[in-house]
């Protein structure tokens, strides 16, 4: 099966040169919903750039239902903790709806 959505619920944590990206996946039959709890806001320049990332990158996960996703201008680390972090979490929500 080639369906990169599960179900299940799964949260993962992705750490990056300045803070962690924590969020919560939930998986329903073919519909995926992402939400950040947590992301690098240590200083004014990571906070504007997640601020900005972030809800196109949840945008593009959502439409595209899987971790596969094209990163934001200016935002390379933000988009390498979210698409990892999200692939980590889909990965352990199919786990464990096939066990």
């Amino acid at each position: 099966d080639d369906d990169p959505v599960k179900n299940g619920r799964d949260s993962a944590t992705q750490g990056t040169l300045r803070s962690d990206t924590i969020m919560i996946v939930r998986v329903d039959p073919g519909n995926l919903d992402v939400q950040v709890l947590s992301f690098p806001d240590g200083d004014r320049r990571s906070e504007s750039i997640n601020e900005r990332a972030l809800p196109e990158l949840t945008a593009d996960a959502l439409a595209e239902q899987t971790a596969d996703i094209d990163s934001v201008s200016g935002a390379t680390y933000t988009w390498q903790s979210y698409s990892t972090s999200l692939q980590s979490a889909l990965d352990a929500a199919s786990a464990a709806a096939a066990a």
